[in-house]
């Protein structure tokens, strides 16, 4: 009636830093660094240890419990044109959850129930470059997160071709922000944010062994990280919020061609609100902020299609698409109206197609 899982896991990394180039200078070498970087032979070296350990008991046939610890150990040296950053980081959590799976009259159903606990110790600070080695203190910080989690989720088999499931999630984000360094101020401060309720409601109908129909409505939402909880002296920053959307979705996926091509074709629709971007204010120096609501709307379809398959052989050719239109609906920042604007960094279209061979 019991299962123990343990899971360790140890990263060391020593990476340079290009950093960002123009325009120009990436069509004419993309491998080319920024001539900062380049020049301090910037990078970024760290090692990481994960650890968890997960216990399951089945308490009856149609129910079970399931408990994980885990923490997370970082230690990273960056050293940087403008300055040498070191980085600690301790984190904790424990997730339980409790499933059932009852008869309902002619219903099956599976039902989830859990809680969920983390929180982060982080620590960092900056010093002066000097020849490629830590001089003078710069800034000296210390952060604990603190992440709660209720969750609930659900699936009712109605029939033998349709699903129906529902969840909600209830959050409650804390950060206790405290400033060692205080030669330029004491911008010690809390930053808690009021707790956020995610509800998702999902039906699927399986119409044939080749066509089956999905749709699902969902909320979600996306707390501010460090970079922009804090302003780039350090002290809080008061007006940021987490930011949050709906997602509508519907799809369908199967196999046909004696189940030789499997599609899935998908469209959504996505409404953000406050959502995070950064403002570059200098060289090393960016701000979080707020911009305003976006809407991301696409179409997603994958095929893959089996055209060898023998004892010794197997082919399978494959294509993704996706399509999209992702647009400012209102983002007016000081003077500036980006509303209507495409947001940055997400291609308007995209495909990759390929070959999976196997032999053996």
């Amino acid at each position: 009636k019991h299962s123990l899982t343990l899971m360790a896991l140890y990263t060391s990394v020593k990476a340079y830093i290009p950093s960002s180039i123009d325009s120009l200078d990436y069509i004419a070498n993309p491998q080319a660094a920024a001539a900062a970087w380049l020049e301090n032979q910037g990078f970024e070296d760290y090692d990481k240890f994960l650890a968890g350990l997960a216990h399951q008991v089945d308490i009856r046939r149609n129910m079970s419990l399931k408990t994980a610890m885990f923490s997370v150990f970082k230690n990273n040296y960056e050293l940087r044109p403008f300055n040498v950053l070191k980085e600690e980081s301790a984190k904790f959590g424990l997730r339980s959850y409790l499933s059932f799976h009852p008869v309902l009259g002619k219903v099956k159903a599976n039902l989830l129930a859990g809680a969920e606990l983390i929180t982060e110790n982080y620590v960092w600070s900056t010093y002066e470059n000097v020849d490629r080695e830590p001089g003078p203190l710069l800034s000296d910080n210390r952060e604990v997160r603190q992440y709660a989690n209720l969750f609930f989720q659900s699936a009712f088999y109605l029939t033998d071709k349709i699903t129906l499931s529902a969840g909600i999630n209830l959050n409650k984000t804390t950060y206790d922000y405290q400033d060692r360094y205080l030669l330029n101020g004491d911008q010690t401060g809390d930053h808690g944010f009021d707790p956020v309720v995610s509800p998702r409601i999902a039906v699927s109908y399986a119409q044939a062994p080749g066509l089956f129909l999905y749709a699902n409505a969902s909320h979600g939402f996306s707390p501010p990280g460090l970079e922009e909880t804090l302003t780039p002296e350090g002290a809080v920053n008061p007006d940021i919020r987490p930011e949050s959307g709906w997602n509508f979705e519907v799809g369908l996926r199967g196999k046909v061609y004696r189940g030789k091509l499997f599609y899935d074709a998908s469209i959504y629709s996505m409404q953000i609100k406050d959502l995070l971007v950064f403002r570059r204010i200098d060289e090393d120096q960016y701000v979080g902020l707020n911009a305003g609501e976006t809407n991301h709307n696409g179409i997603e379809v994958l095929l893959k299609y089996l055209f060898v398959q023998t004892e010794g052989l197997t082919a399978m050719a494959f294509a993704n698409g996706s399509f999209t239109e992702y647009r400012f609906e209102e983002f007016i920042d000081g003077d500036a109206d980006y509303s209507g604007n495409r947001l940055p960094g997400a291609p308007e279209n995209e495909v990759n197609a390929g070959v999976n061979m196997h032999s053996g």
